[in-house]
């Protein structure tokens, strides 16, 4: 059999007639049977890197010469025919498709990609995996050939091509070299529907592997949380540091103790988390989210209580200077909230906002939409205990797609993959799969005067 050398210089050369009538019309045409692994290995190689020169490797790299001779070849009415019969014998035995074929091609044809003076990227290794894939689903879904996707297609390497946002690039993929292989002058709409059963196929297949996969996965996850996490441990040390970080971010307006005031118990964060990412420092990234449901909760307290004014920062202002001075001959000078809202907006009034507000105390917080402008020392928060629990998810935490006819939820475990389960099923998979970190303070709140300051609303805040 000829080495694969020979017809990479035949290609480079032009010799398209000669790759045609020898290798496959010739050659090729006379396999009656796949007994030599190399024969194998060729074949699918070679036709493999013609789809690379013909429709894949940049212009860049490829001469228009080699580009016009790979696509005589593969295009050809004889190569499709001959190539497609090569294929029907993988019917009579197709354990010679294996993950290890995969490797022998790519080690065959990874040192033929090619490259100019300049840097490019990498592509054939890519290329020959879709194209080994193709094959794979080409026979499977023809010749429904059982237990052929499972010795090829490794989900770790193949499960990223199921995403939402990948199954088109997919399937234009398969089209292409679908029709480079059909041999039939199949229309548009009757090859795109052989394709969308080939993925529909391949995307049942994968999301099973990925599913089994990460379930198997989430129970070890779970024993090593159960032996070796002391939840206990890791309760108080998120009780200390959520103390120490909201006493330190909202010093101006922390009281040390406050033995009169109503004890209110304010949510301080939500984390849903992985269980194998549990452990003291799983929620130190999530402080600027503490403040602001802090915040949040401040100002939730406040207007329950009826002690603030309220006003538009767009709509009641005419400009920058006109809110300042609001400020200034209000003495509200403790800024709690959005920067968006309480700061200036335009850019010119930077520093005189800045000046005005030097020996102010502003505390800006993330996910508030609205802002408190407040007297000095008009409020007073004393946290009298910080409470965490942490717990499995269950079914009912999140809002999930539940189908009735089928009686399945359909469940992301990573974005871009819905996959389908029972309800004992997931609800076993996110019990040992994901936690759920809840952190609230107790506190009390102290107002000095029946009207402490003002409630700034943003644009999407209302009172």
């Amino acid at each position: 059999m000829v080495k694969f050398n020979y017809i990479y210089g035949f290609i480079e050369n032009g010799f398209d007639t000669l790759i045609i009538d020898s290798f496959f019309c010739e050659a090729m045409a006379n396999i009656f049977q796949l007994k030599e692994k190399y024969e194998i290995l060729l074949g699918l190689s070679v036709h493999c890197y013609l789809y690379y020169l013909s429709k894949r490797e940049s212009e860049k790299v490829v001469t228009p010469e080699v580009r016009n001779c790979a696509q005589k070849i593969i295009l050809h009415r004889s190569v499709k025919k001959v190539y497609k019969r090569f294929l029907q014998q993988f019917c009579i035995d197709s354990n010679s498709l294996n993950s290890d074929m995969l490797k022998q091609m790519t080690k065959m044809l990874r040192r033929y990609e090619r490259f100019n003076s300049r840097s490019k990227y990498l592509i054939i290794e890519n290329v020959i995996k879709e194209y080994y894939m193709f094959i794979v689903l080409y026979l499977s879904n023809i010749y429904h050939m059982p237990g052929l996707l499972e010795r090829n297609l490794d989900d770790d390497t193949y499960s990223g091509y199921v995403y939402e946002n990948k199954a088109e690039n997919t399937k234009q993929m398969l089209i292409e070299l679908y029709t480079i292989i059909d041999d039939r002058e199949s229309s548009e709409q009757e090859i795109k529907v052989n394709v969308e059963l080939m993925y529909d196929e391949f995307s049942v297949f994968e999301k099973k592997k990925f599913k089994e996969k990460q379930m198997k996965k989430a129970v070890q996850n779970q024993i090593q949380y159960i032996w070796n996490i002391d939840i206990e441990k890791v309760k108080n040390y998120i009780k200390q540091i959520t103390d120490v970080k909201l006493r330190e971010k909202f010093k101006d307006i922390i009281e040390e103790a406050d033995n009169q005031g109503e004890i209110i118990e304010i949510p301080v964060l939500t984390l849903f988390d992985y269980t194998d990412s549990i452990n003291e420092s799983c929620v130190d990234s999530f402080c600027p989210n503490m403040y602001g449901q802090f915040a949040l909760g401040l100002e939730w307290i406040l207007k329950e209580r009826n002690v603030l004014d309220q006003m538009d920062r767009i709509k009641d202002f005419s400009d920058d200077m006109d809110y300042m001075n609001y400020l200034k001959s209000n003495n509200l000078e403790l800024l709690i909230g959005s920067k968006f809202v309480l700061a200036n907006k335009n850019y010119s009034m930077t520093h005189e906002f800045e000046k005005l507000t030097e020996n102010w105390h502003v505390i800006y917080t993330m996910l508030m939409e609205n802002g408190l402008v407040l007297k000095e020392e008009s409020v007073k928060v004393c946290i009298h205990s910080i409470e965490v629990t942490i717990r499995s998810q269950n079914i009912s935490d999140e809002k999930l797609n539940y189908n009735e006819d089928t009686g399945l939820y359909t469940y992301s475990i990573y974005s871009g993959m819905p996959i389908d389960f029972k309800e004992h099923e997931l609800d076993a998979f996110l019990h040992d799969n994901r936690k759920v970190i809840e952190i609230s303070a107790k506190i009390s709140v102290q107002t000095a005067t029946e009207r402490v300051g003002t409630l700034v609303m943003g644009e999407r805040g209302e009172l």
